[in-house]
This record gives C-alpha cells, sequence and structure tokens, in this order.
C-alpha cells in the first residue's frame, strides 16, 4: 500500500556520521501526552538517529508559541488550523506536518445545567480564550446562531472551579484531559464538541519557518520523519511514555495521562490514517470557515494558501485517493455548517421574509448537495427524508419511492462483515444511530452493495440536524481500506491461518498486558498444542496437516471473545492471550476450549486433540517470561499423558 505521509515516502534520508545538529521545538503548553511522540522520540534516541539534537521548549504562558517560531526562538513550533490565519497575517509559517486529524477544543457544562448544545448558550456565560487558535468554538457558536451579542463572553483562566461553582455556564476544553479531571472529582458535565456540528479542524500540526525550508531542507525532512516515528513509538509503548511523560511534569496523574493517551490515539487516528499526513484541499475548506466567520479576507486567505504545506515530493493524485475518504470528505463540513445555519435562519426569520442572505445560502446549499462525490442522507431513525445524486448512483434506484419499496432505514444496506459496523452489532433497546455514535470516529466505518453487486467500505460521518434527524455522509474508502487490511493481515497476521503472528505479539505485548492490567483483571496466557500433529502430515500429507491447523483456528476463534488474542507461535503451537478474574476462572476456559477441540470435526482427520499450558502474567515481569512459564506447563501436559490441561502459578 503505498501510504501518504506528508512527505517523503519512500525517499531515503541519509543521516551522515556527524555531529548533531541543535534545534528547538516551542510546545504550546506543559508536558502531557499530547506531545508524547515528540518527547519520545528525544527519549529513545530517535531524534539523535537523525541527526538532530532537539530542545523541547515547554509553553511560556506570557508569550504566543506560535509567534516564538515566527520570531525565531524556536525553528519549529506547533499550531493547529489557526497556522493559516498565521500565515495570513503575514507571519511567513508553514505546516511540515499534522499529527492530530482532528482538533481537542470542546466546551464543557455541567451535566445538572441541561445546556446539551450551543443552542442553549443563548443568555449564557461562555468562557473561552477570544484568539485566533479557538476559531473552532466561535465558528459552532456562530454556526447555532449565536452572535456575539447573545451570551456573554468572558477569558478563559485555565481553571476548572467556575464551572464547577456556576460563575461560568461553558467553558473551553481539551477533550484529551480535562473532561477525566471533572470526572474523577465527581462532577458529571456535557460535552459540546464542535465536530457533532461540522466544525473539523486540524488538531496539532508540526510547524516552522519559510526560511528554515530554504536554508535547511534535509533538516525539515529528518525532524519530521524522527518525529513520526517518535509518535509510533509512543503509541506501541504506552506505559513507557506515560511515565516519561510524568516524570517531566510530576503534578500530571497517571490515570489521567492513560485517559488522555486513548483519547489522542483517536483524534491523531494512526491505525487509519498515516501520521503526519496533511491535505491542501481540508486546508482550503478551513480557509472557507475563516472567511465565513469574518476572520481575514478572502484575497489574504488565498494568498496564504498558496506554498502553506511544505510537501515538496507530494503526489497529488495519491493524496486525493487517500485523503478525501479516510477524512470523511471535508466538504461535508461545509455541508453540515450550512444544514444547521439555514435551519436555524429558517426559525428565526423565514415567517417574517424570506431574505437575500437566505435565498444566497439555500442556493449554494443546493449546489453543494448535487456536486458531493460522498453519498449524503437527511434521515431519522425509521427512514430517510432525502438524499443526494451520489446515494441514488451508487444504490441504482431512481428515488426515494423506489428505495422505499424494498427498505425502510439505511442501515438495512450495510452488510454483515466481521471488520465493518453492521445490524448484528447493535446492542438490545439501542437504535442503529445510538450504535453508530457510540463508536469512535475510526471505527464507524460500513459496507454497502452499489449497483453492480460490488461491496464498498465507507467512513461515515454523522452530525444531529435537529431532535429527530441526523445527516450522515459516506466516504468510499474501499481501495484505501482493502490496502490498508491486506498490509496490516500481512504484517500482524500468519498467512495460513489468519491467527496473529509473533511480530504482532512483539509491537503489541506491551499496550495489551498493560490494558488488562488497567482494568484490573488478570492476563492469562495460554499455550496451545495440537496432539500428535507430526502423525497427521506424515499420514495425510502437508495439504490436510495446513487444513487442520486453519480449522483448528477457526474452531477456537468461534469459542472465544474478540477481545481476546489468538496467536500462531510456530508449527502446531498457538497462544491464547486472554483477560480473567482468576486462576479458577483462567482453568475453567482451558478446559472448556480442549473439550471444544476435541469434540470438533475435522473434516480431513475426523477428530484431534491439543494440550494447553495455563499461567497467569506477573505484572513485574516480562511477557517472554510468562510465555515460557505456559510453555513448562504445556510441557507437563504433553509428559501427563496430552489431551490435557495443567497451570503453573506465577511468581511474585
Amino acid at each position: 500500500m503505498k501510504y501518504i505521509f506528508l512527505i517523503f515516502i519512500g525517499m531515503v534520508i541519509a543521516v551522515h556520521a556527524q555531529e548533531t545538529e541543535k534545534v528547538r521545538i516551542a510546545l504550546k503548553w506543559f508536558y502531557q501526552y499530547q506531545f508524547a511522540g515528540i518527547v519520545m522520540a528525544k527519549e529513545k534516541g530517535i531524534y539523535e538517529k537523525y541527526g538532530l539534537d532537539v530542545d523541547i521548549i515547554e509553553r511560556d504562558p506570557k508569550k504566543n508559541n506560535v509567534l516564538q517560531v515566527a520570531n525565531g526562538e524556536a525553528e519549529y513550533g506547533i499550531a493547529d488550523s489557526s497556522i493559516l490565519l498565521y500565515r495570513a497575517q503575514g507571519y511567513p509559517l508553514r505546516v511540515i506536518a499534522s499529527i492530530f486529524q482532528h482538533n481537542p477544543l470542546v466546551l464543557l457544562t455541567r451535566r445538572d445545567s441541561g445546556l446539551l448544545s450551543p443552542y442553549d448558550l443563548k443568555g449564557k456565560i461562555v468562557a473561552y480564550q477570544q484568539g485566533l487558535d479557538d476559531a473552532a468554538i466561535t465558528a459552532m457558536l456562530s454556526f447555532a446562531g449565536l452572535e456575539a451579542g447573545d451570551y456573554t463572553h468572558v477569558p478563559h483562566d485555565f481553571g476548572h472551579k467556575k464551572l464547577i461553582s456556576g460563575e461560568v455556564d461553558a467553558i473551553e476544553s481539551y477533550i484529551t484531559n480535562e473532561p477525566f479531571k471533572y470526572k474523577k472529582s465527581g462532577h458529571d458535565i456535557n460535552i459540546l464538541n464542535p465536530m457533532s456540528y461540522g466544525i473539523d479542524l486540524y488538531g496539532d500540526n508540526l510547524i516552522t519557518t519559510d526560511q528554515e525550508i530554504k536554508n535547511h531542507p534535509d533538516r525539515v525532512k529528518r525532524f519530521v520523519l524522527a518525529t513520526i516515528e517518535g509518535w509510533q513509538y509512543a503509541f506501541n509503548h504506552t506505559e513507557e511514555s506515560v511515565m516519561a511523560i510524568k516524570r517531566l511534569n510530576p503534578k500530571n496523574d497517571v490515570d489521567a495521562l492513560w485517559y488522555e493517551a486513548g483519547m489522542t490515539e483517536q483524534l491523531i487516528m494512526p491505525k487509519v490514517i498515516p501520521i503526519g499526513t496533511t491535505s491542501q484541499e481540508r486546508f482550503e475548506v478551513i480557509s472557507n470557515l475563516y472567511l465565513s466567520l469574518g476572520m481575514a479576507k478572502e484575497g489574504t486567505l488565498n494568498k496564504a494558501l498558496k506554498d502553506l504545506i511544505y510537501n515538496p515530493n507530494e503526489k497529488p493524485n495519491e493524496l486525493k485517493r487517500y485523503l478525501y475518504p479516510l477524512l470523511g470528505g471535508v466538504a461535508f463540513l461545509s455541508l453540515i455548517a450550512l444544514f444547521l445555519y439555514l435551519n436555524n435562519k429558517r426559525l428565526n426569520f423565514l415567517v417574517q421574509k424570506q431574505t437575500k442572505e437566505l435565498k444566497e445560502f439555500s442556493e449554494h446549499f443546493q449546489k453543494m448537495m448535487e456536486i458531493q462525490q460522498n453519498i449524503i442522507v437527511l434521515t431519522g431513525i425509521d427512514h430517510p427524508e432525502y438524499a443526494n445524486p451520489a446515494f441514488f448512483e451508487f444504490t441504482g434506484y431512481d428515488s426515494m419511492e423506489e428505495f422505499f419499496k424494498l427498505h425502510q432505514s439505511v442501515h438495512e444496506l450495510f452488510i454483515p462483515m466481521d471488520f465493518y459496523f453492521h445490524t448484528g452489532k447493535i446492542k438490545p433497546n439501542q437504535t442503529w444511530i445510538e450504535a453508530l455514535n457510540a463508536l469512535s470516529d475510526n471505527k464507524r466505518i460500513v459496507s454497502m452493495i452499489d449497483r453492480h453487486h460490488i461491496p464498498h467500505a465507507f467512513t461515515l460521518s454523522i452530525a444531529p440536524f435537529d431532535d429527530q434527524r441526523y445527516i450522515l455522509s459516506f466516504s468510499d474508502i474501499s481501495s484505501t481500506m482493502q490496502d490498508f487490511i491486506d498490509l496490516g493481515q500481512k504484517a500482524t497476521h500468519d498467512p495460513l491461518t489468519g491467527a496473529y503472528n509473533r511480530t504482532f505479539l512483539e509491537s503489541n505485548y506491551d499496550r495489551i498486558v498493560q490494558k488488562i492490567g488497567y482494568h484490573q483483571k488478570e492476563l492469562c496466557v495460554m499455550m496451545f498444542d495440537i496432539d500428535y500433529f507430526k502423525k497427521v502430515n506424515d499420514t495425510y500429507g502437508h495439504n490436510r496437516g495446513d487444513n487442520v491447523l486453519k480449522y483448528f483456528v477457526n474452531v477456537l476463534n468461534e469459542s472465544i471473545r474478540n477481545e481476546d488474542v489468538l496467536i500462531r507461535w510456530g508449527g502446531e503451537e498457538f497462544i491464547l492471550l486472554l483477560a480473567v478474574e482468576s486462576d479458577e476462572q483462567a482453568l475453567k476456559v482451558a478446559e472448556h476450549l480442549r473439550h471444544t477441540i476435541e469434540t470438533a470435526y475435522f473434516e480431513e482427520v475426523e477428530h484431534i486433540t491439543c494440550s494447553i499450558g495455563v499461567t497467569l502474567h506477573n505484572f513485574e515481569e516480562k511477557i517472554m517470561q510468562t510465555i515460557k512459564r505456559a510453555d513448562e506447563a504445556l510441557y507437563k501436559a504433553k509428559s501427563s499423558g496430552r489431551n490435557r490441561v495443567e497451570i503453573i502459578a506465577g511468581t511474585v
């Protein structure tokens, strides 16, 4: 698969044997997991490997961190989508990588306040920083129909007491860490997320100056590559990264950092889109948003857009192929904004008169609906009310009336494939809309069959239109999704059985161990060995032996939970990682699996048995020590006659 990092995928970077170059990066806040990739790139010597000696500068509240880069106090920095506005104001700043694909800024209200949406903030007190960096908040308020005089703005003091005490009704916060702090202190909150209202801006971008790019282009490339590698390391070694941040900023709470790590991963989306990916087209949509808010003039924005992104090796067609679908169709952002704007305008003014402004927006809206490549549907819980031409082109239906002859709801089109969301994954007493809303963005993926009976994969964006209706945008990611699945399968799965392989375990065991430990469960390691498997190969041949291995895995997969991890360890040996409450439960599960294998019918050989070694992981030991102990238990089971389970307790 041709992943498009912001720059230079496929390039060979030559880091010569020379003294490292000293550079500085200005953070936009104090040490948090938000900067884990940068921290780990320094901690693990990744920057040094790329010939860089990086000095990390924490935020000075008295200084503008973006201007620190523009003024030469640091060669590199971090800024959100407002970097476009800074460039429009004449600052020679450029984006060199987009790390956060979504902006973490939200508004929080107290649960008991009844303030559930931005529409409820009319006449209320709202605390946020009124600057270039807060466009997501001002845009959400604006598109909810609230003008400056409709609510009282007060500056944000970066504390939480004012919301708790009721001194303010809503307060700007980072969704990555601050909701956890309220919850831990016993205060329930509502989250008003701009993304839910079609305002989807970039979060943290790596930035530098025109001068740095002109004078040191190779250094810029190496800095970005090293930072991306640092983020990859951070996500694969979460506990180590959390503790590194804790050490650098002792005021951080470890539990809060774990929470932040999970939320950060949702905003960066490393499993869905390569870290560092950015898009000129998406910034053009963001530019239109800034223009509609009156934050800059069209001429200066257009000038700023030119050369905003430093990407000398960009492949335009590949970039569009990848980014358009995976980011949910950036044009959809404007569409949602228009929906909300029009709906609010209709309620306030349509009874009196249809203004010129409303007419212009209606025409713009209709035009946008017709030209959207995404499938867009306005729907209630029970049935859709409107769909754009792309929907009918894909499905082959001529009209909504024809659609209703066979279907009642859009979700009936979702086909049941394991990797995607479908009706079989809807919980009892849960609507399909609720089920979709409960998913994180990178898991809101569905599959539908087109008019030619070919299955497609889509990312699905969802936003409320009113109390009972929703706007859905389907972005086709079929080719990239298949590439992603194929690449992931090759890298982390055994090609014969489809079980995970050793590579997967080596790169993910830290995360698996910590996740189970964090939920106060025991990690059980079971090692399986098919009894007398050599006789199967000798008697029936290796082809039938391979079929036995594949069916063995199928039988186990049908008997274990989705969160359990089955690994082919080698030959006829397999490892199962699962969370349990106790060694008694571990033995019970192992015995159930042994019996399941014993009674299963294998077409090639009729029946087989297996031996199982069981142990529990001690969280103070390395996973390989645990696996060795499971292997010893397996040896004991085989030595005792096979087709049995043996356990060896872990040592503290």
